[in-house]
């Protein structure tokens, strides 16, 4: 199986103590260079062993109700060989473009209507050698930071052992509430109006983060 699950930063007490005493956020603060960030969701995905699902090529961002900077903090909970992990096309944050979601099981498009000023994701990338892609090996205690524009996918896990993740993710001081033309994913707005910048919501929901 693959599977993933949400936002229970504030249920799971593990979580919780790791996102206010590990120092991640002070990772994100130093690569963000924003003097205020809030917190906006931990992700957590499993493939287990032998589940060749891959995840397909998307961008972050167009999944969420937000524009403005994202980061995205890609930590796991076991080794990863090159051949496995994941993969980013190197520059594509800077392409100007957003995609549109797809859903990780089909790997279709979450709709084509009503999209305009959205892209469909190039089908040769993964294929094409016209793209530059990029990615590491990594073990426990290694972090993969990148901008919510950047569009990555990842391998199926054909070993015998599980492979975790846990993604942290940030929104940054420019960070401001939009409407999507489609089921935003994970469902949730804080109650942040559209327009409303985040850091200015006072939203239990993002936590506004306090440096040091």
């Amino acid at each position: 199986g693959f599977w993933n699950d949400y936002c229970n930063w504030g249920q799971i007490d593990a979580f919780n103590q790791f996102l206010f005493h590990s120092g991640i956020n002070e990772i994100a603060f130093a690569l963000m260079r924003d003097s205020r960030v809030a917190f906006y969701h931990e992700h957590v995905l499993v493939k287990e062993p032998g589940a060749a699902k891959e995840t397909p090529w998307h961008q972050d961002q167009p999944y969420y109700p937000f524009n403005g900077h994202i980061l995205s903090v890609w930590m796991p909970l076991d080794p990863v060989a090159l051949h496995e992990t994941i993969r980013f096309v190197k520059g594509s944050h800077r392409w100007g473009k957003m995609f549109i979601p797809r859903k990780f099981e089909t790997e279709q498009e979450y709709t084509l209507e009503g999209v305009e000023g959205y892209h469909c994701i190039p089908r040769d990338i993964g294929a094409s050698n016209s793209y530059e892609y990029i990615g590491w090996q990594v073990d426990p205690g290694d972090l993969v930071v990148f901008n919510g524009l950047t569009v990555h996918g990842a391998h199926g896990n054909n070993t015998s052992t599980q492979r975790r993740v846990i993604s942290w993710r940030y929104l940054g001081e420019d960070a401001v509430r939009v409407e999507r033309p489609w089921e935003i994913s994970p469902p949730i707005t804080g109650g942040v109006g559209v327009g409303q910048r985040v850091v200015e919501s006072s939203s239990p929901t993002f936590p506004l983060l306090a440096r040091g």
